[in-house]
């Protein structure tokens, strides 16, 4: 048991702290979003950057020759155009973007032609979606630092909504751990008819309620005289008036 709850504690835990970091993410790239993508180009750059530097050095010195130098070369450079040169890189990736989505358009152009030529009554939207996706290829193209950052945002509020979606999740976790535990200390019981009569009859014998054994022996001496376990409680007389409780009852001779 003890083993469990170290196992459902640790997985609380991670989750709660991967959670905190991608809220903490999510906030940055709403907030800070240039500067966020220049310092992920500046530790891309120098990733590649390192690398590229062994293999010049290999090739020039250790004489592994232009199949490591040439490389290394291409390489360096990359990196150090990816870490100098970040709003370049902004830039180049909003153009390749815009790029990809003419082309794109341009499919559904010629797809909504072909389906006008064979009498498809559908062209018409496929063309209007084929024109507007060119046209937003054309503004990323031209707006291609802005789109970038647009899309920085966008994982920002990715990571937000996978925080708060991971913290929701373990409060629903929790509670239901919290529940079975509680099921398992204290458990439900159903009760049942023939259970309740014997547990009044348990409580009785205790002293807890006055439960009777059997039913009130009932006896109608006559007409007008009704008993109850020896005792009179209604007398009615030829008027139809009913006296109280332990009447006495007249005899024959009306003693």
């Amino acid at each position: 048991m003890n083993t469990l709850k170290s196992v459902l504690a640790a997985i609380n835990k991670y989750a709660v702290i991967s959670a905190l970091a991608a809220l903490g993410m999510g906030v940055i790239l709403l907030f800070a979003t240039e500067a966020v993508f220049h310092i992920v180009c500046v530790i891309f750059g120098l990733l590649l950057m390192i690398p590229a530097v062994m293999w010049i050095y290999e090739g020039v010195v250790k004489g592994g020759g232009a199949l490591l130098i040439i490389p290394g070369v291409i390489v360096a450079l990359i990196g150090a155009f990816i870490t100098f040169r970040s709003n370049d890189l902004a830039s180049v990736f909003g153009v390749f973007f815009g790029i990809f989505l003419i082309i794109a358009g341009l499919v559904h152009v010629g797809r909504s032609l072909l389906d006008r030529g064979a009498g498809d009554s559908g062209w018409l939207l496929s063309l209007l979606l084929g024109v507007g996706v060119c046209a937003f290829g054309v503004v990323c193209i031209i707006k291609s630092g802005s789109v970038t950052m647009v899309f920085m945002k966008i994982y920002g509020v990715a990571f937000l909504i996978y925080a708060v979606a991971t913290l929701l999740s373990v409060w629903e976790f929790n509670k239901t751990v919290e529940d079975v535990q509680n099921e398992i200390e204290r458990p439900t019981i159903e009760v049942t008819g023939e259970e309740t009569g014997r547990a009044a009859a348990e409580a009785s014998a205790a002293g807890y309620a006055d439960v009777p054994d059997e039913a009130p022996e009932v006896v109608k001496t006559d007409d007008s005289v009704v008993e109850v376990d020896g005792r009179v409680i209604e007398i009615i007389n030829d008027a139809g008036e009913a006296s109280s409780e332990d009447a006495d009852v007249p005899d024959e001779n009306g003693i």
